[in-house]
Protein backbone atom coordinates (compact mmCIF):
# COMPACT_ATOMS: atom_id res chain seq x y z
CA UNK A 1 0.00 0.00 0.00
CA UNK A 2 1.16 3.53 -0.66
CA UNK A 3 1.08 6.10 2.15
CA UNK A 4 -2.02 7.65 0.58
CA UNK A 5 -3.96 4.42 0.16
CA UNK A 6 -2.77 2.22 3.02
CA UNK A 7 -5.50 3.29 5.44
CA UNK A 8 -8.07 1.45 3.35
CA UNK A 9 -5.67 -1.38 2.54
CA UNK A 10 -5.30 -2.16 6.24
CA UNK A 11 -8.82 -3.59 6.23
CA UNK A 12 -8.45 -5.42 2.93
CA UNK A 13 -8.16 -9.22 3.43
CA UNK A 14 -6.27 -9.58 0.16
CA UNK A 15 -3.31 -7.78 1.75
CA UNK A 16 -2.92 -10.40 4.48
CA UNK A 17 -0.29 -12.39 2.58
CA UNK A 18 1.95 -9.34 2.38
CA UNK A 19 1.50 -8.64 6.09
CA UNK A 20 2.46 -12.19 6.98
CA UNK A 21 5.58 -11.94 4.82
CA UNK A 22 6.56 -8.78 6.67
CA UNK A 23 6.29 -10.53 10.04
CA UNK A 24 8.36 -13.43 8.68
CA UNK A 25 11.00 -10.98 7.46
CA UNK A 26 10.85 -9.17 10.80
CA UNK A 27 11.70 -12.37 12.71
CA UNK A 28 14.54 -13.13 10.29
CA UNK A 29 15.90 -9.60 10.77
CA UNK A 30 15.84 -10.06 14.53
CA UNK A 31 17.81 -13.24 14.13
CA UNK A 32 20.54 -11.74 11.95
CA UNK A 33 20.90 -8.62 14.08
CA UNK A 34 20.60 -10.20 17.51
CA UNK A 35 20.47 -13.65 19.06
CA UNK A 36 17.30 -15.59 18.32
CA UNK A 37 18.00 -19.31 18.21
CA UNK A 38 16.47 -22.75 17.99
CA UNK A 39 16.65 -25.73 20.27
CA UNK A 40 18.79 -28.35 18.52
CA UNK A 41 15.85 -30.76 18.45
CA UNK A 42 13.91 -28.44 16.14
CA UNK A 43 16.36 -27.63 13.36
CA UNK A 44 14.20 -29.44 10.82
CA UNK A 45 11.43 -26.89 11.34
CA UNK A 46 13.20 -23.57 10.90
CA UNK A 47 14.57 -22.55 7.50
CA UNK A 48 14.81 -18.89 8.39
CA UNK A 49 16.76 -19.59 11.55
CA UNK A 50 19.15 -21.97 9.80
CA UNK A 51 20.05 -19.25 7.30
CA UNK A 52 21.60 -17.21 10.09
CA UNK A 53 23.21 -19.99 12.11
CA UNK A 54 21.69 -22.47 14.51
CA UNK A 55 22.42 -23.15 18.13
CA UNK A 56 25.18 -25.62 18.93
CA UNK A 57 24.10 -29.20 19.48
CA UNK A 58 23.36 -29.90 23.10
CA UNK A 59 25.92 -31.94 24.96
CA UNK A 60 25.09 -35.13 26.80
CA UNK A 61 22.83 -34.10 29.66
CA UNK A 62 20.83 -35.62 32.41
CA UNK A 63 17.51 -37.24 31.64
CA UNK A 64 14.95 -34.41 31.23
CA UNK A 65 12.16 -34.22 33.84
CA UNK A 66 9.49 -34.99 31.24
CA UNK A 67 8.53 -37.30 28.41
CA UNK A 68 8.27 -35.48 25.06
CA UNK A 69 6.79 -36.69 21.79
CA UNK A 70 6.41 -35.09 18.34
CA UNK A 71 4.11 -36.04 15.50
CA UNK A 72 2.56 -34.75 12.30
CA UNK A 73 -0.99 -33.42 12.39
CA UNK A 74 -3.67 -36.06 11.81
CA UNK A 75 -6.72 -33.77 11.68
CA UNK A 76 -8.77 -32.87 8.60
CA UNK A 77 -6.56 -29.76 8.32
CA UNK A 78 -3.33 -31.78 8.15
CA UNK A 79 -2.54 -30.63 4.60
CA UNK A 80 -2.24 -27.01 5.73
CA UNK A 81 -0.53 -27.63 9.07
CA UNK A 82 3.07 -26.43 9.11
CA UNK A 83 5.44 -28.14 11.53
CA UNK A 84 4.84 -30.84 14.11
CA UNK A 85 2.78 -30.94 17.27
CA UNK A 86 4.76 -31.51 20.47
CA UNK A 87 3.57 -32.82 23.85
CA UNK A 88 5.29 -32.87 27.24
CA UNK A 89 4.33 -35.07 30.21
CA UNK A 90 6.28 -34.21 33.39
CA UNK A 91 7.75 -36.85 35.68
CA UNK A 92 6.44 -34.99 38.74
CA UNK A 93 3.56 -32.65 37.77
CA UNK A 94 2.69 -29.71 40.01
CA UNK A 95 -0.91 -29.55 38.74
CA UNK A 96 -3.35 -31.59 36.67
CA UNK A 97 -4.18 -29.01 33.95
CA UNK A 98 -3.18 -29.11 30.29
CA UNK A 99 -1.40 -26.09 28.80
CA UNK A 100 -2.13 -25.63 25.08
CA UNK A 101 0.34 -23.26 23.36
CA UNK A 102 0.07 -21.63 19.90
CA UNK A 103 3.26 -20.34 18.16
CA UNK A 104 3.43 -17.02 16.33
CA UNK A 105 3.34 -16.36 12.58
CA UNK A 106 5.95 -18.38 10.65
CA UNK A 107 7.17 -19.90 13.92
CA UNK A 108 7.25 -23.45 15.20
CA UNK A 109 7.15 -25.12 18.60
CA UNK A 110 10.95 -25.49 18.67
CA UNK A 111 11.39 -21.71 18.66
CA UNK A 112 9.93 -21.70 22.19
CA UNK A 113 11.71 -24.75 23.64
CA UNK A 114 13.06 -22.79 26.61
CA UNK A 115 9.57 -21.75 27.65
CA UNK A 116 7.88 -25.04 26.80
CA UNK A 117 10.54 -27.33 28.30
CA UNK A 118 10.19 -25.37 31.55
CA UNK A 119 6.41 -25.67 31.43
CA UNK A 120 6.64 -29.34 30.47
CA UNK A 121 8.70 -30.09 33.55
CA UNK A 122 5.80 -28.87 35.71
CA UNK A 123 2.58 -29.76 33.88
CA UNK A 124 1.13 -31.43 30.79
CA UNK A 125 1.84 -29.27 27.74
CA UNK A 126 0.67 -29.48 24.13
CA UNK A 127 2.12 -27.15 21.48
CA UNK A 128 -0.18 -27.12 18.44
CA UNK A 129 1.19 -26.15 15.06
CA UNK A 130 -1.29 -24.71 12.59
CA UNK A 131 -1.33 -22.74 9.32
CA UNK A 132 1.63 -20.67 10.51
CA UNK A 133 3.45 -20.38 7.19
CA UNK A 134 3.82 -16.91 5.69
CA UNK A 135 2.92 -18.59 2.38
CA UNK A 136 -0.47 -19.71 3.68
CA UNK A 137 -3.42 -19.07 1.34
CA UNK A 138 -5.72 -18.84 4.34
CA UNK A 139 -5.36 -15.08 4.84
CA UNK A 140 -5.47 -14.26 1.13
CA UNK A 141 -8.83 -16.01 0.94
CA UNK A 142 -10.31 -13.88 3.69
CA UNK A 143 -9.72 -16.22 6.63
CA UNK A 144 -10.44 -14.94 10.16
CA UNK A 145 -9.04 -15.56 13.61
CA UNK A 146 -12.34 -17.11 14.68
CA UNK A 147 -11.92 -19.67 11.90
CA UNK A 148 -8.37 -20.33 13.02
CA UNK A 149 -9.56 -20.87 16.59
CA UNK A 150 -12.13 -23.37 15.32
CA UNK A 151 -9.41 -25.24 13.42
CA UNK A 152 -7.28 -25.16 16.56
CA UNK A 153 -10.02 -26.90 18.52
CA UNK A 154 -10.30 -29.60 15.83
CA UNK A 155 -6.53 -30.13 15.97
CA UNK A 156 -6.65 -30.25 19.78
CA UNK A 157 -9.26 -33.01 19.81
CA UNK A 158 -7.39 -35.05 17.19
CA UNK A 159 -4.09 -34.55 19.04
CA UNK A 160 -5.57 -35.91 22.27
CA UNK A 161 -6.90 -38.92 20.38
CA UNK A 162 -3.47 -39.48 18.83
CA UNK A 163 -1.77 -39.23 22.23
CA UNK A 164 -4.04 -41.95 23.62
CA UNK A 165 -1.62 -44.41 21.98
CA UNK A 166 1.42 -42.94 23.78
CA UNK A 167 2.21 -44.58 27.13
CA UNK A 168 3.03 -41.38 29.03
CA UNK A 169 0.13 -39.43 27.49
CA UNK A 170 -2.54 -42.11 27.16
CA UNK A 171 -4.71 -40.75 29.99
CA UNK A 172 -5.06 -37.29 28.42
CA UNK A 173 -8.01 -38.22 26.23
CA UNK A 174 -10.06 -39.07 29.33
CA UNK A 175 -8.76 -36.15 31.38
CA UNK A 176 -9.33 -33.40 28.82
CA UNK A 177 -12.15 -34.62 26.54
CA UNK A 178 -15.71 -35.24 27.70
CA UNK A 179 -18.06 -38.05 26.66
CA UNK A 180 -18.90 -36.37 23.36
CA UNK A 181 -15.25 -35.62 22.50
CA UNK A 182 -15.41 -31.93 23.39
CA UNK A 183 -12.54 -30.26 25.30
CA UNK A 184 -13.04 -29.89 29.05
CA UNK A 185 -11.96 -26.24 29.08
CA UNK A 186 -12.05 -25.95 32.87
CA UNK A 187 -8.93 -28.16 32.87
CA UNK A 188 -7.22 -26.51 29.91
CA UNK A 189 -5.00 -23.41 29.93
CA UNK A 190 -4.42 -21.59 26.64
CA UNK A 191 -1.41 -19.47 25.74
CA UNK A 192 0.21 -18.13 22.60
CA UNK A 193 2.74 -15.75 21.09
CA UNK A 194 1.79 -12.98 18.64
CA UNK A 195 -0.79 -14.49 16.25
CA UNK A 196 -0.98 -17.44 18.63
CA UNK A 197 -2.02 -15.10 21.43
CA UNK A 198 -4.97 -13.89 19.33
CA UNK A 199 -6.14 -17.46 18.76
CA UNK A 200 -5.77 -18.24 22.46
CA UNK A 201 -7.65 -15.04 23.34
CA UNK A 202 -10.55 -15.97 21.06
CA UNK A 203 -10.88 -19.29 22.84
CA UNK A 204 -10.74 -17.51 26.21
CA UNK A 205 -13.54 -15.22 25.03
CA UNK A 206 -15.83 -18.02 23.97
CA UNK A 207 -15.28 -20.47 26.85
CA UNK A 208 -14.17 -20.27 30.47
CA UNK A 209 -10.65 -21.71 30.30
CA UNK A 210 -8.52 -22.53 33.33
CA UNK A 211 -6.07 -19.75 32.43
CA UNK A 212 -5.12 -17.44 29.54
CA UNK A 213 -1.56 -16.22 28.99
CA UNK A 214 -0.61 -13.86 26.18
CA UNK A 215 2.95 -13.27 24.98
CA UNK A 216 3.26 -10.13 22.80
CA UNK A 217 -0.49 -9.99 22.20
CA UNK A 218 -3.37 -10.08 21.56
CA UNK A 219 -3.91 -7.29 19.08
CA UNK A 220 -5.32 -6.72 15.60
CA UNK A 221 -3.25 -8.34 12.87
CA UNK A 222 -3.29 -8.43 9.08
CA UNK A 223 -5.93 -5.68 8.98
CA UNK A 224 -8.53 -7.79 10.77
CA UNK A 225 -10.55 -6.10 13.48
CA UNK A 226 -11.10 -8.22 16.57
CA UNK A 227 -14.78 -7.35 16.91
CA UNK A 228 -15.38 -10.27 19.27
CA UNK A 229 -13.26 -8.42 21.84
CA UNK A 230 -16.13 -5.98 22.32
CA UNK A 231 -18.04 -8.75 24.07
CA UNK A 232 -17.63 -9.81 27.67
CA UNK A 233 -15.18 -12.73 27.81
CA UNK A 234 -16.26 -16.03 29.35
CA UNK A 235 -12.87 -16.46 31.06
CA UNK A 236 -12.74 -14.67 34.40
CA UNK A 237 -10.43 -11.63 34.79
CA UNK A 238 -8.37 -13.28 37.55
CA UNK A 239 -7.37 -15.97 35.05
CA UNK A 240 -5.87 -13.54 32.51
CA UNK A 241 -2.07 -13.01 32.42
CA UNK A 242 0.53 -11.78 29.94
CA UNK A 243 4.12 -10.80 29.25
CA UNK A 244 4.34 -7.76 26.99
CA UNK A 245 7.02 -5.32 25.85
CA UNK A 246 6.97 -1.52 25.69
CA UNK A 247 9.12 -1.62 22.55
CA UNK A 248 7.05 -4.18 20.63
CA UNK A 249 6.97 -2.87 17.05
CA UNK A 250 4.68 -5.62 15.74
CA UNK A 251 1.77 -5.72 18.19
CA UNK A 252 2.10 -2.40 19.95
CA UNK A 253 1.63 -1.98 23.69
CA UNK A 254 -0.17 1.36 23.28
CA UNK A 255 -2.40 2.70 20.51
CA UNK A 256 -0.48 3.12 17.25
CA UNK A 257 -1.43 6.06 15.00
CA UNK A 258 -0.29 7.58 11.73
CA UNK A 259 1.41 10.39 13.66
CA UNK A 260 3.39 7.82 15.66
CA UNK A 261 4.27 5.96 12.47
CA UNK A 262 5.51 9.16 10.77
CA UNK A 263 7.59 10.12 13.81
CA UNK A 264 9.07 6.69 14.54
CA UNK A 265 12.79 6.23 14.05
CA UNK A 266 13.59 3.62 12.89
CA UNK A 267 10.37 3.41 10.86
CA UNK A 268 7.55 1.17 11.97
CA UNK A 269 5.12 -0.81 9.84
CA UNK A 270 2.15 0.69 8.01
CA UNK A 271 0.03 -2.37 8.65
CA UNK A 272 0.38 -1.76 12.41
CA UNK A 273 -1.38 1.60 12.18
CA UNK A 274 -4.82 1.44 13.74
CA UNK A 275 -4.00 -0.98 16.55
CA UNK A 276 -5.64 0.21 19.75
CA UNK A 277 -2.85 -1.42 21.71
CA UNK A 278 -2.38 -4.69 23.56
CA UNK A 279 -2.77 -2.82 26.83
CA UNK A 280 -6.36 -1.89 25.96
CA UNK A 281 -7.21 -5.40 24.77
CA UNK A 282 -5.90 -6.96 27.98
CA UNK A 283 -7.82 -4.42 30.03
CA UNK A 284 -11.01 -5.44 28.21
CA UNK A 285 -10.21 -9.01 29.24
CA UNK A 286 -9.81 -7.86 32.84
CA UNK A 287 -6.00 -7.68 33.16
CA UNK A 288 -4.94 -4.28 34.49
CA UNK A 289 -2.37 -4.91 37.24
CA UNK A 290 1.05 -4.31 35.70
CA UNK A 291 4.57 -4.92 36.99
CA UNK A 292 7.32 -3.27 34.95
CA UNK A 293 10.58 -5.17 34.50
CA UNK A 294 13.87 -3.57 33.45
CA UNK A 295 17.44 -4.84 33.40
CA UNK A 296 17.98 -2.96 36.66
CA UNK A 297 14.69 -3.96 38.31
CA UNK A 298 13.94 -7.48 37.17
CA UNK A 299 12.64 -9.29 40.24
CA UNK A 300 9.36 -10.99 39.41
CA UNK A 301 6.66 -11.26 40.30
CA UNK A 302 4.67 -9.31 42.89
CA UNK A 303 1.45 -10.83 44.21
CA UNK A 304 -1.54 -9.67 42.20
CA UNK A 305 0.45 -8.93 39.03
CA UNK A 306 -1.37 -9.87 35.83
CA UNK A 307 0.89 -8.31 33.20
CA UNK A 308 4.69 -8.40 33.24
CA UNK A 309 5.78 -5.43 31.11
CA UNK A 310 9.33 -5.53 29.73
CA UNK A 311 10.79 -2.03 29.45
CA UNK A 312 14.16 -2.76 27.88
CA UNK A 313 15.99 -0.73 25.27
CA UNK A 314 16.35 -3.23 22.45
CA UNK A 315 14.82 -3.88 19.04
CA UNK A 316 13.50 -7.30 19.95
CA UNK A 317 10.61 -6.69 22.32
CA UNK A 318 8.21 -8.85 20.31
CA UNK A 319 10.50 -11.88 20.65
CA UNK A 320 11.94 -11.22 24.10
CA UNK A 321 8.67 -12.14 25.79
CA UNK A 322 9.06 -15.89 25.15
CA UNK A 323 11.35 -16.97 22.27
CA UNK A 324 14.78 -18.63 22.46
CA UNK A 325 18.00 -16.63 22.11
CA UNK A 326 21.24 -17.89 20.58
CA UNK A 327 23.71 -16.31 23.01
CA UNK A 328 22.17 -18.18 25.91
CA UNK A 329 22.67 -21.58 24.26
CA UNK A 330 26.13 -20.85 22.83
CA UNK A 331 27.44 -19.81 26.24
CA UNK A 332 26.08 -22.93 27.85
CA UNK A 333 23.27 -21.13 29.61
CA UNK A 334 19.53 -21.56 29.80
CA UNK A 335 17.29 -20.68 26.88
CA UNK A 336 15.27 -18.70 29.42
CA UNK A 337 18.14 -16.22 29.84
CA UNK A 338 18.74 -13.41 27.36
CA UNK A 339 22.41 -12.40 27.38
CA UNK A 340 22.85 -8.99 25.76
CA UNK A 341 25.96 -7.96 23.88
CA UNK A 342 26.86 -5.39 26.53
CA UNK A 343 27.08 -8.10 29.17
CA UNK A 344 23.67 -7.49 30.75
CA UNK A 345 21.26 -10.38 31.10
CA UNK A 346 17.58 -11.05 31.70
CA UNK A 347 16.45 -14.32 33.28
CA UNK A 348 12.84 -14.93 32.28
CA UNK A 349 12.36 -18.12 34.32
CA UNK A 350 10.47 -16.54 37.24
CA UNK A 351 8.13 -14.48 35.03
CA UNK A 352 7.36 -17.52 32.84
CA UNK A 353 6.63 -19.60 35.93
CA UNK A 354 4.34 -16.88 37.25
CA UNK A 355 2.23 -16.00 34.19
CA UNK A 356 1.74 -19.65 33.25
CA UNK A 357 0.94 -20.55 36.85
CA UNK A 358 3.31 -23.52 36.75
CA UNK A 359 3.27 -23.96 40.52
CA UNK A 360 -0.44 -23.21 40.83
CA UNK A 361 -2.81 -26.16 41.22
CA UNK A 362 -5.61 -24.32 39.41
Amino acid sequence: CSRSTSKSCLCNPTMAFGFAVIIHSYLCTLLSSHELALDADSLDEGTCFLQHGAAKSRSVAETPPYSRVKWTDTSVYAQTTKGKHVAWAPSSPSNSDLLVFFPGTSSFCGYYSGLLDLAGSKMNVLCLSYDVSHKSKFWRRGGTFSQRAHRAQVRLVEALKKLSYEEKHSSWINEYLDDVQEPIWSKIRVAGHSQGSVIAAFIAYKVNVARFTGFAGPSRQFGRQLNWMEQKPKTLPEKVFAIEAVNDNVLHWEKYTWAMYDAQDPPGYQWSVGQRGVRTNLAIMGATRIQEVTLEEHNCCENGTQIVLLNIKSKNGHAETCMNFRHSKEKGGSAAVIQYRNGERLDRTAMWMYVLGLDVAR
